[in-house]
Protein backbone atom coordinates (compact mmCIF):
# COMPACT_ATOMS: atom_id res chain seq x y z
CA UNK A 1 0.00 0.00 0.00
CA UNK A 2 2.98 2.33 1.15
CA UNK A 3 4.40 1.90 -2.49
CA UNK A 4 1.23 2.88 -4.30
CA UNK A 5 0.85 5.89 -2.46
CA UNK A 6 4.01 6.38 -2.86
CA UNK A 7 4.15 5.90 -6.42
CA UNK A 8 0.68 8.19 -7.06
CA UNK A 9 2.41 11.05 -5.71
CA UNK A 10 5.44 10.52 -7.88
CA UNK A 11 3.27 10.60 -10.62
CA UNK A 12 1.21 14.08 -9.31
CA UNK A 13 4.70 15.84 -9.13
CA UNK A 14 5.88 14.97 -12.90
CA UNK A 15 1.98 15.64 -13.98
CA UNK A 16 2.13 18.71 -11.65
CA UNK A 17 5.28 20.25 -12.46
CA UNK A 18 6.49 23.84 -13.75
CA UNK A 19 9.89 24.83 -14.91
CA UNK A 20 9.73 27.87 -13.16
CA UNK A 21 6.56 29.10 -10.12
CA UNK A 22 3.97 31.22 -11.36
CA UNK A 23 4.48 35.38 -11.55
CA UNK A 24 1.71 36.62 -9.45
CA UNK A 25 -1.77 34.96 -8.65
CA UNK A 26 -2.16 31.70 -9.89
CA UNK A 27 -4.91 31.82 -12.63
CA UNK A 28 -6.58 28.85 -13.41
CA UNK A 29 -7.59 29.83 -17.32
CA UNK A 30 -10.24 27.62 -19.53
CA UNK A 31 -7.86 24.85 -21.33
CA UNK A 32 -10.64 23.13 -22.86
CA UNK A 33 -12.21 25.60 -26.05
CA UNK A 34 -14.89 24.68 -28.66
CA UNK A 35 -15.11 27.41 -31.30
CA UNK A 36 -18.20 26.85 -33.00
CA UNK A 37 -19.47 27.74 -36.37
CA UNK A 38 -16.64 29.25 -38.28
CA UNK A 39 -15.29 29.20 -41.87
CA UNK A 40 -12.19 27.19 -41.20
CA UNK A 41 -9.12 26.53 -43.30
CA UNK A 42 -7.75 23.45 -42.09
CA UNK A 43 -5.01 24.21 -44.69
CA UNK A 44 -5.20 26.49 -47.76
CA UNK A 45 -6.81 24.61 -50.56
CA UNK A 46 -9.07 22.80 -47.81
CA UNK A 47 -12.18 24.59 -46.16
CA UNK A 48 -14.74 23.63 -43.86
CA UNK A 49 -17.97 25.69 -43.59
CA UNK A 50 -19.89 25.78 -39.94
CA UNK A 51 -17.13 23.92 -38.28
CA UNK A 52 -16.20 23.56 -34.87
CA UNK A 53 -12.74 23.31 -33.62
CA UNK A 54 -12.17 21.79 -29.93
CA UNK A 55 -8.90 22.76 -28.47
CA UNK A 56 -7.46 20.70 -25.71
CA UNK A 57 -4.24 22.46 -23.53
CA UNK A 58 -2.65 24.16 -26.25
CA UNK A 59 -3.00 21.86 -29.25
CA UNK A 60 -6.02 20.63 -31.87
CA UNK A 61 -8.05 17.79 -30.92
CA UNK A 62 -10.43 17.87 -32.67
CA UNK A 63 -11.95 19.98 -36.58
CA UNK A 64 -15.10 19.00 -38.20
CA UNK A 65 -18.71 20.16 -38.69
CA UNK A 66 -20.28 17.13 -36.91
CA UNK A 67 -18.51 16.74 -33.35
CA UNK A 68 -19.60 16.27 -30.15
CA UNK A 69 -18.65 19.01 -27.91
CA UNK A 70 -17.26 18.26 -24.56
CA UNK A 71 -18.76 19.12 -21.63
CA UNK A 72 -15.65 20.26 -20.15
CA UNK A 73 -15.37 22.77 -23.09
CA UNK A 74 -15.74 26.69 -23.15
CA UNK A 75 -18.43 27.60 -26.29
CA UNK A 76 -17.09 30.66 -28.52
CA UNK A 77 -19.71 31.62 -31.48
CA UNK A 78 -17.55 31.91 -34.49
CA UNK A 79 -20.45 32.57 -36.87
CA UNK A 80 -19.07 34.71 -39.56
CA UNK A 81 -15.72 34.73 -38.76
CA UNK A 82 -13.09 32.98 -40.88
CA UNK A 83 -10.28 30.54 -38.94
CA UNK A 84 -7.20 30.44 -40.51
CA UNK A 85 -4.12 28.62 -39.35
CA UNK A 86 -2.08 31.04 -37.39
CA UNK A 87 0.29 33.22 -39.35
CA UNK A 88 4.04 33.11 -39.91
CA UNK A 89 5.95 35.85 -40.03
CA UNK A 90 9.40 34.59 -41.77
CA UNK A 91 12.01 37.51 -40.95
CA UNK A 92 11.61 39.75 -37.79
CA UNK A 93 15.13 40.83 -36.92
CA UNK A 94 16.43 41.32 -33.44
CA UNK A 95 19.25 43.18 -32.01
CA UNK A 96 22.19 40.82 -31.58
CA UNK A 97 25.08 43.04 -30.96
CA UNK A 98 27.92 40.96 -29.80
CA UNK A 99 30.63 41.80 -26.87
CA UNK A 100 33.56 43.99 -27.58
CA UNK A 101 35.95 41.19 -26.18
CA UNK A 102 35.49 38.28 -28.37
CA UNK A 103 35.58 34.59 -26.93
CA UNK A 104 39.01 32.88 -26.63
CA UNK A 105 37.93 30.36 -29.49
CA UNK A 106 36.11 32.87 -32.08
CA UNK A 107 36.90 33.40 -35.43
CA UNK A 108 39.13 35.62 -36.14
CA UNK A 109 37.11 38.14 -37.90
CA UNK A 110 34.60 39.74 -36.00
CA UNK A 111 32.07 39.82 -38.44
CA UNK A 112 31.43 35.58 -37.89
CA UNK A 113 29.25 35.20 -35.22
CA UNK A 114 28.17 31.05 -36.50
CA UNK A 115 28.05 30.37 -32.71
CA UNK A 116 25.27 33.39 -31.83
CA UNK A 117 22.43 31.15 -31.08
CA UNK A 118 19.45 33.84 -31.43
CA UNK A 119 16.97 31.16 -29.07
CA UNK A 120 19.12 32.41 -26.05
CA UNK A 121 18.97 35.79 -27.02
CA UNK A 122 15.02 36.39 -27.39
CA UNK A 123 13.14 38.35 -24.97
CA UNK A 124 9.17 39.47 -25.98
CA UNK A 125 8.73 43.05 -26.74
CA UNK A 126 4.99 43.88 -25.81
CA UNK A 127 4.74 46.56 -28.16
CA UNK A 128 6.26 44.61 -30.67
CA UNK A 129 3.75 41.56 -30.30
CA UNK A 130 0.83 43.93 -30.18
CA UNK A 131 2.12 44.79 -34.09
CA UNK A 132 2.42 41.59 -35.39
CA UNK A 133 -0.93 40.46 -33.47
CA UNK A 134 -2.72 42.84 -35.51
CA UNK A 135 -1.26 41.72 -38.88
CA UNK A 136 -2.47 38.00 -37.65
CA UNK A 137 0.97 36.58 -36.90
CA UNK A 138 1.34 33.99 -34.51
CA UNK A 139 4.79 33.03 -34.82
CA UNK A 140 7.62 34.49 -35.86
CA UNK A 141 11.16 33.35 -37.32
CA UNK A 142 13.70 35.61 -35.84
CA UNK A 143 17.10 36.60 -37.21
CA UNK A 144 19.96 38.64 -36.60
CA UNK A 145 20.77 42.00 -37.54
CA UNK A 146 24.38 42.23 -37.67
CA UNK A 147 27.66 40.87 -38.99
CA UNK A 148 28.17 38.48 -42.26
CA UNK A 149 27.86 35.22 -40.68
CA UNK A 150 25.25 36.67 -38.05
CA UNK A 151 24.44 33.59 -36.63
CA UNK A 152 22.18 30.84 -35.80
CA UNK A 153 17.89 32.16 -36.71
CA UNK A 154 15.14 30.57 -34.50
CA UNK A 155 11.33 30.02 -34.40
CA UNK A 156 8.99 31.66 -31.59
CA UNK A 157 5.77 31.86 -30.75
CA UNK A 158 4.31 35.40 -30.05
CA UNK A 159 3.05 34.98 -27.03
CA UNK A 160 3.81 36.65 -24.02
CA UNK A 161 6.40 33.79 -22.53
CA UNK A 162 8.76 33.80 -25.35
CA UNK A 163 8.11 30.24 -26.16
CA UNK A 164 11.04 28.90 -28.46
CA UNK A 165 9.66 26.74 -30.77
CA UNK A 166 12.68 25.84 -32.99
CA UNK A 167 16.71 26.96 -32.35
CA UNK A 168 18.97 26.98 -35.29
CA UNK A 169 16.77 26.75 -38.05
CA UNK A 170 19.26 28.29 -40.14
CA UNK A 171 22.77 30.50 -40.62
CA UNK A 172 21.87 33.93 -41.50
CA UNK A 173 24.29 35.57 -44.15
CA UNK A 174 24.45 39.33 -45.51
CA UNK A 175 27.04 41.07 -47.36
CA UNK A 176 27.21 43.30 -44.72
CA UNK A 177 30.07 46.29 -46.06
CA UNK A 178 31.15 48.80 -43.68
CA UNK A 179 32.97 50.81 -46.13
CA UNK A 180 36.18 52.77 -45.62
CA UNK A 181 35.96 54.27 -42.93
CA UNK A 182 35.89 51.77 -40.37
CA UNK A 183 39.27 50.82 -40.62
CA UNK A 184 38.30 46.40 -39.88
CA UNK A 185 38.03 44.17 -42.79
CA UNK A 186 36.17 43.72 -44.87
CA UNK A 187 35.60 46.65 -45.56
CA UNK A 188 34.49 46.40 -49.38
CA UNK A 189 32.23 43.92 -51.35
CA UNK A 190 34.39 42.04 -52.67
CA UNK A 191 36.11 41.34 -49.23
CA UNK A 192 32.74 39.81 -47.91
CA UNK A 193 32.61 37.49 -50.94
CA UNK A 194 36.35 36.41 -50.49
CA UNK A 195 35.73 36.50 -46.60
CA UNK A 196 32.66 34.13 -47.13
CA UNK A 197 34.43 31.82 -49.33
CA UNK A 198 37.56 31.55 -47.28
CA UNK A 199 35.51 30.82 -44.29
CA UNK A 200 33.95 28.24 -46.08
CA UNK A 201 36.89 26.37 -46.96
CA UNK A 202 38.49 27.05 -43.49
CA UNK A 203 35.23 25.31 -41.78
CA UNK A 204 34.94 22.04 -43.84
CA UNK A 205 39.22 22.41 -43.45
CA UNK A 206 38.71 22.51 -39.87
CA UNK A 207 36.12 19.58 -39.60
CA UNK A 208 38.31 17.26 -41.72
CA UNK A 209 41.30 18.05 -39.59
CA UNK A 210 39.35 17.67 -36.22
CA UNK A 211 38.04 13.99 -36.92
CA UNK A 212 41.74 12.99 -38.24
CA UNK A 213 43.25 14.71 -34.67
CA UNK A 214 40.37 12.34 -32.74
CA UNK A 215 41.03 9.46 -34.82
CA UNK A 216 44.95 9.70 -34.63
CA UNK A 217 45.85 12.03 -31.27
CA UNK A 218 49.70 10.67 -31.32
CA UNK A 219 49.91 11.24 -35.21
CA UNK A 220 48.67 15.06 -35.13
CA UNK A 221 49.07 18.18 -33.59
CA UNK A 222 46.72 19.55 -31.74
CA UNK A 223 44.10 21.85 -33.10
CA UNK A 224 43.31 25.32 -31.61
CA UNK A 225 39.70 25.63 -30.52
CA UNK A 226 37.70 27.56 -33.12
CA UNK A 227 34.06 27.26 -32.04
CA UNK A 228 32.69 29.55 -35.45
CA UNK A 229 34.54 26.96 -37.63
CA UNK A 230 33.22 23.86 -35.48
CA UNK A 231 30.17 25.01 -36.17
CA UNK A 232 30.06 25.70 -39.71
CA UNK A 233 31.70 22.36 -40.61
CA UNK A 234 29.35 20.53 -38.91
CA UNK A 235 26.71 23.04 -40.74
CA UNK A 236 28.00 22.47 -44.15
CA UNK A 237 28.43 18.61 -43.63
CA UNK A 238 24.50 18.09 -42.55
CA UNK A 239 23.00 20.45 -45.68
CA UNK A 240 21.64 22.26 -42.81
CA UNK A 241 20.49 25.77 -44.70
CA UNK A 242 22.09 29.14 -45.01
CA UNK A 243 19.76 32.05 -45.36
CA UNK A 244 21.69 34.92 -47.27
CA UNK A 245 19.84 38.27 -47.50
CA UNK A 246 19.60 40.07 -51.02
CA UNK A 247 18.85 43.23 -52.09
CA UNK A 248 18.46 43.07 -55.99
CA UNK A 249 18.67 39.91 -58.03
CA UNK A 250 22.54 40.11 -58.82
CA UNK A 251 22.56 39.59 -55.10
CA UNK A 252 20.40 36.54 -55.60
CA UNK A 253 22.42 35.11 -58.36
CA UNK A 254 26.13 35.52 -56.60
CA UNK A 255 24.91 33.96 -54.01
CA UNK A 256 23.25 30.85 -55.80
CA UNK A 257 26.68 30.65 -57.26
CA UNK A 258 28.29 30.61 -54.04
CA UNK A 259 25.69 27.88 -52.69
CA UNK A 260 26.57 25.93 -56.07
CA UNK A 261 30.42 26.01 -55.03
CA UNK A 262 30.31 24.69 -51.52
CA UNK A 263 27.16 22.69 -52.12
CA UNK A 264 25.14 25.05 -49.66
CA UNK A 265 21.40 24.11 -48.67
CA UNK A 266 20.83 28.05 -49.72
CA UNK A 267 17.40 29.99 -48.86
CA UNK A 268 17.48 33.50 -50.05
CA UNK A 269 15.91 36.76 -48.53
CA UNK A 270 14.47 38.09 -51.27
CA UNK A 271 14.57 42.21 -52.59
CA UNK A 272 11.11 41.93 -54.97
CA UNK A 273 13.44 42.21 -57.98
CA UNK A 274 13.80 38.64 -58.64
CA UNK A 275 11.44 38.53 -61.92
CA UNK A 276 14.08 40.26 -63.65
CA UNK A 277 16.08 37.16 -64.04
CA UNK A 278 13.63 34.44 -62.92
CA UNK A 279 14.49 31.79 -65.61
CA UNK A 280 18.23 31.74 -63.79
CA UNK A 281 17.18 31.68 -60.30
CA UNK A 282 14.32 29.06 -60.95
CA UNK A 283 17.01 26.61 -62.11
CA UNK A 284 18.25 26.74 -58.94
CA UNK A 285 14.78 26.10 -56.51
CA UNK A 286 15.55 28.32 -53.39
CA UNK A 287 13.49 29.09 -50.24
CA UNK A 288 12.62 32.31 -50.25
CA UNK A 289 11.59 34.80 -47.53
CA UNK A 290 9.82 37.32 -49.64
CA UNK A 291 9.46 40.99 -48.15
CA UNK A 292 6.28 42.85 -49.83
CA UNK A 293 8.08 46.50 -49.16
CA UNK A 294 6.72 47.42 -53.03
CA UNK A 295 8.08 51.21 -53.95
CA UNK A 296 5.79 54.09 -53.57
CA UNK A 297 3.56 55.33 -56.31
CA UNK A 298 5.99 57.89 -58.24
CA UNK A 299 4.74 61.66 -57.95
CA UNK A 300 4.61 63.21 -61.62
CA UNK A 301 2.12 65.48 -61.16
CA UNK A 302 4.76 68.20 -62.04
CA UNK A 303 6.60 67.48 -65.60
CA UNK A 304 9.58 68.36 -64.10
CA UNK A 305 9.16 65.91 -61.06
CA UNK A 306 8.45 63.24 -63.72
CA UNK A 307 11.91 63.84 -65.37
CA UNK A 308 13.49 62.37 -62.20
CA UNK A 309 12.61 59.14 -62.37
CA UNK A 310 13.92 56.64 -64.51
CA UNK A 311 12.04 53.79 -67.12
CA UNK A 312 13.44 51.14 -64.91
CA UNK A 313 12.17 52.40 -61.42
CA UNK A 314 8.78 53.24 -63.17
CA UNK A 315 8.62 49.60 -64.13
CA UNK A 316 9.66 48.40 -60.89
CA UNK A 317 6.72 50.12 -59.70
CA UNK A 318 4.70 48.41 -61.57
CA UNK A 319 5.79 45.10 -62.12
CA UNK A 320 6.82 44.60 -57.77
CA UNK A 321 3.38 43.63 -56.22
CA UNK A 322 3.55 40.45 -59.67
CA UNK A 323 6.95 39.19 -58.35
CA UNK A 324 4.89 37.30 -55.62
CA UNK A 325 3.33 35.46 -58.22
CA UNK A 326 5.92 35.58 -61.02
CA UNK A 327 8.08 33.23 -58.79
CA UNK A 328 4.97 30.81 -57.40
CA UNK A 329 4.22 30.42 -61.10
CA UNK A 330 7.86 29.23 -61.23
CA UNK A 331 7.29 26.84 -58.60
CA UNK A 332 9.93 28.46 -56.32
CA UNK A 333 8.32 28.37 -52.50
CA UNK A 334 8.14 31.59 -51.35
CA UNK A 335 7.02 32.48 -47.23
CA UNK A 336 6.12 35.97 -46.27
CA UNK A 337 7.18 38.81 -43.83
CA UNK A 338 6.13 41.95 -42.59
CA UNK A 339 9.38 42.95 -42.75
CA UNK A 340 10.10 46.71 -43.27
CA UNK A 341 6.22 47.88 -43.28
CA UNK A 342 4.43 50.24 -40.38
CA UNK A 343 1.24 49.69 -39.28
CA UNK A 344 -1.12 48.07 -41.79
CA UNK A 345 1.05 48.32 -45.01
CA UNK A 346 1.42 44.66 -45.25
CA UNK A 347 -2.12 43.42 -45.55
CA UNK A 348 -2.84 46.14 -47.93
CA UNK A 349 0.69 45.07 -50.20
CA UNK A 350 -0.74 41.51 -50.00
CA UNK A 351 -3.84 42.28 -51.34
CA UNK A 352 -2.53 43.96 -53.84
CA UNK A 353 -0.56 41.56 -55.15
CA UNK A 354 -3.76 39.22 -54.71
CA UNK A 355 -5.68 40.99 -56.75
CA UNK A 356 -3.36 41.29 -59.49
CA UNK A 357 -2.02 37.71 -60.03
CA UNK A 358 -1.16 35.93 -56.28
CA UNK A 359 -4.25 33.06 -56.05
CA UNK A 360 -5.24 33.47 -52.52
CA UNK A 361 -4.23 29.62 -51.92
CA UNK A 362 -1.19 30.82 -52.68
CA UNK A 363 -0.74 33.42 -50.33
CA UNK A 364 -1.74 31.50 -47.24
CA UNK A 365 0.62 28.87 -48.41
CA UNK A 366 3.16 31.41 -48.20
CA UNK A 367 1.77 32.70 -44.81
CA UNK A 368 0.99 29.24 -43.19
CA UNK A 369 2.02 25.68 -44.41
CA UNK A 370 5.47 26.72 -46.71
CA UNK A 371 7.31 28.30 -43.53
CA UNK A 372 6.01 25.53 -41.38
CA UNK A 373 7.28 23.01 -43.72
CA UNK A 374 10.59 24.31 -44.74
CA UNK A 375 11.57 25.48 -41.45
CA UNK A 376 11.36 22.14 -40.22
CA UNK A 377 8.11 21.92 -37.83
CA UNK A 378 5.22 21.47 -40.38
CA UNK A 379 4.03 18.56 -38.44
CA UNK A 380 2.98 21.32 -35.61
CA UNK A 381 2.45 24.50 -37.36
CA UNK A 382 0.74 25.64 -40.80
CA UNK A 383 -2.65 24.07 -40.50
CA UNK A 384 -5.79 22.99 -38.33
CA UNK A 385 -5.38 19.36 -37.91
CA UNK A 386 -5.64 17.30 -35.11
CA UNK A 387 -2.30 17.29 -32.72
CA UNK A 388 -1.26 20.42 -34.11
CA UNK A 389 -0.29 23.74 -31.70
CA UNK A 390 -3.49 25.53 -31.35
CA UNK A 391 -2.32 28.59 -33.63
CA UNK A 392 -5.19 30.27 -35.31
CA UNK A 393 -5.98 33.68 -36.78
CA UNK A 394 -9.72 35.23 -36.45
CA UNK A 395 -10.87 37.17 -38.81
CA UNK A 396 -14.43 38.69 -38.91
CA UNK A 397 -14.83 38.50 -42.78
CA UNK A 398 -11.83 37.37 -45.54
CA UNK A 399 -8.16 38.34 -44.59
CA UNK A 400 -7.22 39.34 -48.08
CA UNK A 401 -9.87 42.39 -48.23
CA UNK A 402 -8.99 45.57 -47.33
CA UNK A 403 -12.28 46.14 -44.86
CA UNK A 404 -12.15 42.86 -43.37
CA UNK A 405 -10.53 43.19 -39.59
CA UNK A 406 -8.60 40.64 -37.46
CA UNK A 407 -10.89 39.57 -34.12
CA UNK A 408 -7.73 38.15 -32.32
CA UNK A 409 -5.01 35.26 -32.98
CA UNK A 410 -4.78 32.07 -30.68
CA UNK A 411 -1.27 31.45 -30.27
CA UNK A 412 -0.35 27.81 -27.79
CA UNK A 413 -4.32 27.55 -27.19
CA UNK A 414 -4.14 31.16 -25.18
CA UNK A 415 -6.62 33.86 -27.08
CA UNK A 416 -4.42 37.28 -27.85
CA UNK A 417 -7.67 39.64 -28.51
CA UNK A 418 -6.84 42.19 -30.80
Amino acid sequence: MLKISYLISLLASVVLGQIEPPDGLRTHSPRVWALQGGKVYVEPEIIKENATIIIRDGLIEKVGTDIKIPKDATILDMNGKTIYPGFIDSWVEIPAKSGDTPDHDAHWNSQVHSRRDLSRLYQPDEKKLESLHKLGFTVAHIVPDSGIFQGQTALVQLDKKGTILLSGVAQDIAYEVHGWGKGTYPNALLGVVALLRQTFIDANWYREASEKARRYPQLNESLKKNRDLEILGNWLKDQRPFIVETNHELTALRSLKIAEEFTLNCWLKGSGYEYRRITEIAMQDPFMILPLDFPVTPDISDPYQELRYSTAELKHWDIAPDNPAILVEHNIPIALTAYGLEGNEFRKNLNRSVKRSLSKSAALAALTTIPAEQMGIGNQLGKIKEGYLANLTIVDGDYFQDKSDIISTWIGGEEYPV
